[in-house]
């Protein structure tokens, strides 16, 4: 065989997929589009936090929110603003509902919105009730089935987060993570949202999950 022949089919087989058929894959497992969604209208910021959450649990590199919207546009799915608050929202397309989302995939998606960890982590430690408090607020707000603590802890130590027992009372701290700075979140939040954010930032960890609770209640 031709030498040169043999490392041309060597490279060709270790090309990257291209950036189109990345976004291809992440719809047909993420969302329902086209004719079956016609009438479905998503915010287009949770079409994007979902993509990053994807693209994390791949660790794939996410090209750019314009990039994304590129994407989508040519595939015919349109934005348009919303009536009630002038979001810009996507026409014909919806993330598959919650029934459909496994463990891995919320997981990863709370991850990407509310988390640093793995290498960008370094040496990263949070307690690993704060990072469950944290968990189960999220996915109650985003309408999402709740997980036990044990399922919560086998989902983040097979991403390599591992907890790790501390000080005299021995509790219990995961890492390499650690919430995300105020102001990094993938979703974009208005001016009351922000100063929202900022008073709770001020908050123990524990005031804010009670607060969450009576609320929820």
């Amino acid at each position: 065989m031709n030498p040169q022949t043999t490392k041309k089919k060597t490279s060709n087989s270790r090309r990257p997929a291209s950036e189109a058929a990345i976004f291809d894959a992440w719809l047909d497992e993420r969302c329902v589009w086209g004719e079956a969604a016609r009438q479905a209208r998503t915010p287009a910021a949770d079409l994007f936090a979902d993509y990053l959450a994807w693209q994390t649990r791949r660790r794939g590199r996410a090209m750019t929110q314009t990039a994304f919207g590129l994407q989508l546009r040519a595939r015919g799915v349109t934005a348009s603003k919303a009536p009630s608050d002038g979001r810009i929202e996507r026409v014909g397309i919806l993330i598959r509902p919650p029934e459909r989302q496994t463990e891995a995939g919320m997981i990863d998606r709370w991850l990407a919105e509310r988390c640093v960890w793995g290498q960008a982590a370094r040496r990263g430690r949070t307690p690993a009730r704060d990072l469950f408090d944290d968990f189960c607020a999220w996915s109650r707000g985003q309408g999402l089935p709740s997980l036990s603590q044990t399922a919560f802890g086998r989902q983040l130590t097979a991403r390599g987060i591992r907890g790790v027992k501390t000080g005299d009372a021995g509790r219990v701290q995961r890492r390499p993570i650690h919430f995300r700075p105020l102001g990094t979140a993938v979703t974009a939040l208005d001016a009351g949202e922000r100063a929202k954010a900022r008073r709770l930032a001020a908050m123990p960890a524990a005031d804010v999950m009670a607060a969450f609770l009576a609320r929820a209640g």
